[in-house]
């Protein structure tokens, strides 16, 4: 109980400190003798103390136990996971000499992240975003609308009302990915966008969704100064709203290779379409399926890869 007391208070993420250090103390120690109330988990997963972790087929994360066992003590386990990270060491050009590891240089990672001010709305106002009609910042404590956060935008439709912010710092040429999480009332049709200030633009659009969903859309870069936001469908209806938070976009630091073209034939049931493998993928490149189709009713569509 005092290292429970001392990790809690500590601050931070306290929570997760405090539920690590009782739970490995559980593992090592046991739980007091004579406490009914513990002596179920007691028998099966600490035995007393011992040290030994009861791989529980009853378990949702149980791990199979023709290879596992039913029985592991604690320093196996360890044990396991040196050796799984020895392996991984040598097989990515790292040497092992005696008892010391030495790990081969990597390149840092450069963050290609474009942030901007107030892109999940918890500036509580809709500074940074530009919009053509009823565009506010609305409180969500119940993370019904809200993705992350207390707050997120809310746009409702007039005649094609749109919410956008304009960046300027984008290189031409350069692919970039938006991820966003968004919901619409019932029925209404929105797009996600990608505009230059002049020409075409870039856009994905869903329709009648109603729950909180990750959106993604990949575009490439054909001018430093775009909007990327979203806007109403004509076909919507006045009052239509749209929720939206967490408005993020990154450079994607190597070349997209796109597979397959042409669309989809309608067809009740399931349309299969093969891809082969665009011409210079090599192993962990991104790929990307751009499958247009047209969606005639209000009925959702779901499209498997």
């Amino acid at each position: 109980m005092d290292s429970c007391k001392y990790s809690s208070i500590m601050g931070f993420d306290g929570d997760c400190t405090a539920a690590t250090v009782t739970g490995l103390l559980g593992i090592i120690k046991g739980f007091k003798e004579g406490n009914p109330e513990y002596q179920t988990i007691n028998d099966l997963f600490y035995h007393h103390g011992e040290g030994t972790y009861y791989n529980d087929p009853a378990f949702t994360a149980h791990i199979g136990t023709e290879k596992y066992g039913l029985h592991r003590k604690i320093d196996d386990i360890v044990d396991l996971y040196v050796k799984n990270f020895e392996k991984i060491l040598i097989d990515n050009g790292g040497l092992i000499e005696g008892d010391v590891y030495k790990i081969p240089e990597q390149e840092i990672k450069k963050d290609r992240s474009l942030y901007f001010t107030n892109l999940d709305a918890e500036n509580r106002n809709t500074a940074s975003w530009e919009s053509n009609g009823s565009f506010t910042c609305i409180e969500d404590t119940q993370t019904k609308y809200a993705h992350a956060g207390s707050f997120c935008f809310k746009l409702v439709n007039n005649s094609e009302t749109q919410a956008y912010h304009r960046f300027s710092n984008l290189n031409v040429g350069k692919y970039y990915r938006i991820s966003t999480y968004a919901k619409t009332s019932a029925n209404a049709t929105v797009s996600l966008f990608a505009k230059p200030l002049s020409g075409n633009e870039t856009k994905i659009s869903f329709a009648n969704s109603q729950n909180l969903f990750n959106k993604k859309m990949i575009f490439k870069a054909t001018s430093s100064t775009m909007d990327l936001g979203f806007r109403f469908a004509a076909s919507s209806n006045k009052d239509d709203v749209l929720y939206f938070d967490d408005f993020f976009v990154e450079e994607i630091d190597h070349d997209v290779l796109y597979a397959g073209t042409g669309s989809l034939t309608v067809a009740n049931g399931t349309t299969t379409k093969a891809l082969n493998k665009p011409e210079g993928y090599i192993e962990g490149k991104e790929v990307v399926v751009r499958i247009p189709y047209a969606q005639k009713t209000v009925s959702s569509v779901g499209i498997g890869v």
